[in-house]
């Protein structure tokens, strides 16, 4: 297959992956986010994150000059609050329920699996993305439902455990 940013997508479209929801404040303190799915873990000292952003996204340029941000792993029943973030709109906060975070000043959705509240730590330039690498300030579990999940380009709750990892 040739590689172009089609047969990229494609191939990619084969890992599944959760679902994020990064959220922030401008300097407004609008509340602002979008739908994450190149979300890891990099280092535990310290504790650090990272995810890819596209530098034309609508959250971009307000993130950097946050500097504070909230990852929100989203639940199996969240598939609407992944939708409503993944297209910037004027309305994406419209019905969707939240706490604010009293480490870094951002919106914490409720209903999500757990929050890790982050600063920047680190920027690199990747090609159209910019990594931003976050340290973790504080985290939280809210509960032990299922994640929602990314795979072909459709969402999908978790099957069957075939065993514990340890």
């Amino acid at each position: 297959m040739q590689p172009n940013s089609d047969s990229f997508k494609n191939v990619l479209s084969k890992f599944a992956t959760g679902i994020t929801v990064v959220t922030t404040r401008d300097a407004n303190n609008d509340f602002h986010g979008i739908t994450i799915n190149s979300f890891n873990s990099v280092s535990l000292e310290p504790l650090l994150i990272l995810f890819s952003l596209t530098k034309s996204s609508h959250i971009h340029q307000i993130l950097l000059e946050s500097k504070n941000f909230t990852i929100n792993i989203l639940a199996k029943d969240q598939q609407a609050i992944s939708t409503s973030f993944s297209k910037p709109s004027a309305l994406e906060w419209q019905g969707i329920n939240h706490n604010i975070s009293s480490h870094n000043n951002c919106p914490i959705i409720n209903g999500s699996l757990a929050s890790l509240d982050c600063r920047i730590f680190n920027l690199t330039e990747a090609g159209d993305h910019t990594i931003i690498i976050g340290e973790v300030v504080n985290l939280d579990i809210y509960q032990n439902e299922e994640p929602l999940i990314y795979f072909g380009r459709n969402y999908y709750h978790l099957g069957q455990k075939i065993e514990q990892v340890k």
